[in-house]
């Protein structure tokens, strides 16, 4: 792996890394074909599904934490969730949400 830094379009300067990967011919086609819909390079388009993993990852946990202390939720608050995350993904005003006292 070896590292260097990156001008990115709006003038900052990112340090990178470069690595080799291997990939299955099936998966390596559904990559280019995603990067060339999303307008990106293969590098830049994986970048940020690897973001994206980890973002959820940390939203999991985050989730998996508040339940540890407070209990699981409830079907009603999870509607609630499913419902406002529709609004927000549609590009609608989120509106209120229904929250428990902690």
């Amino acid at each position: 792996m070896s590292s260097f830094l990156l001008i990115g379009y709006d003038g900052r300067v990112s340090p990178v890394s470069r690595r080799s990967i291997s990939l299955p011919e099936d998966v390596d086609a559904a990559v280019e074909a995603a990067a060339v819909a999303a307008g990106l390079s293969v590098s830049a388009w994986l970048a940020r599904v690897v973001e994206h993993h980890f973002r959820l990852r940390r939203g999991l946990a985050g989730i998996a934490e508040w339940e540890a202390e407070h209990g699981a939720f409830t079907d009603e608050e999870l509607e609630d969730g499913r419902a406002w995350a529709t609004r927000v993904l549609s590009g609608e005003p989120p509106g209120p949400i229904t929250r428990r006292s902690a």
